[in-house]
């Protein structure tokens, strides 16, 4: 993924630690970015008791709220919304102007143009809509993700690197803190989890992914999510995900996950 290779690249000079000509570790394939439509939108979310707005996306590319597992990505529904059509598969992602952004006052998702299970909201008005009470950057892009569904596009969530003073903001469940392309600061934005390409820890992966936890060349473990294999059977190991580290990063199997570290720089 393009932007933890600047990432670990960076680290070294950001943190005053001599790297090797060699390079650094990339992750697989960052999704492309693109734009789509946006319908009208409200606050599809209440304020808690302690001020923080509870909520989540809907839809193919969101991201849920339910339970205490950071990182479900279970998509939530709003309520009131309805649904039209039946419970068939959207159409394979084959290219991001596939995709269309729904972003109302009770949605804020990704779906296939060609989707029929598109949540319709009752709601014409609203103060916020869905997506900008779940603090997501208006330029955030739509992508076909691994599994060859519409997506929004991958942006960094990795904290390894921050050094500016200024806190993250607070996001709600679903979503995390996203990071500068450098790593070293917060754009007061909020991410989908799914849609993060690097993650704060391995608590965030789900039992369908991997944590692939790389150490950079200025001691920085940085963690990203990746698809677990179908020929893992469930267990990762080195061989069955062969591309979790670039050279000349080299693979061992931890209790986290997958550990990328050069032993030879």
């Amino acid at each position: 993924m393009p932007w933890l290779t600047r990432l670990l690249l960076g680290g070294c000079v950001v943190l005053g630690a001599a790297c090797s000509d060699d390079g650094a570790p990339g992750t697989p394939g960052a999704a492309e970015g693109g734009t789509a439509p946006t319908g009208t939108g409200s606050d599809p979310a209440a304020e808690d008791a302690g001020g923080q707005q509870t909520g989540g996306l809907d839809g193919s590319g969101g991201a849920g709220t339910s339970g205490d597992d950071p990182g479900s990505n279970t998509a939530g529904d709003t309520d009131g919304a309805g649904s039209t059509g039946g419970s068939s598969p959207p159409p394979a992602c084959m290219a991001r102007t596939e995709c269309m952004l729904v972003d109302d006052c009770c949605t804020c998702g990704v779906f296939h143009m060609d989707a029929t299970d598109v949540p319709v909201c009752p709601e014409r008005e609203c103060d916020q809509s869905a997506c900008d009470v779940l603090m997501l950057p208006p330029d955030i892009g739509l992508a076909c993700d691994e599994q060859d569904a519409c997506a929004f596009e991958s942006r960094n969530c990795s904290d390894a690197l921050v050094l500016c003073e200024s806190l993250p903001p607070s996001c709600l469940e679903g979503t995390l803190p996203e990071v500068t392309p450098d790593g070293i600061c917060w754009t007061n934005a909020c991410i989908p989890i799914e849609a993060c390409d690097g993650v704060p820890s391995c608590d965030f992966c789900t039992e369908q992914e991997v944590c692939v936890s790389t150490t950079t060349m200025a001691g920085a473990i940085v963690h990203d999510c990746q698809p677990l294999p179908r020929d893992c059977d469930g267990a990762a190991t080195c061989a069955c995900v062969p591309d979790a580290c670039t050279p000349p990063f080299q693979c061992t199997e931890v209790a986290t996950g997958l550990g990328c570290d050069c032993l030879n720089c």
